[in-house]
């Protein structure tokens, strides 16, 4: 069980720092439409979210199991 709380930690930190360029990236002023991770790398926010999904049904499916 602490791998997978071990994995959510990581989850909920990746999706925070996600949350975070999002927010950086709307409240803007220029008009810059990509999401650039630190590294100026481009990120495309349709499959981040993709994964994210699966990533949460994955942990759904597993803590479901666990019942």
């Amino acid at each position: 069980m602490s791998s997978i709380l071990n994995a959510l930690e990581k989850l909920d930190y990746a999706v925070g720092k996600l949350d975070h360029s999002v927010s950086q990236s709307e409240n803007n002023s220029s008009a810059q439409t990509q999401i650039c991770d630190a590294d100026g790398n481009v990120i495309d926010v349709d499959f981040v979210t993709r994964r994210l999904d699966r990533a949460i049904q994955s942990v759904e499916n597993l803590l479901s199991e666990g019942e």
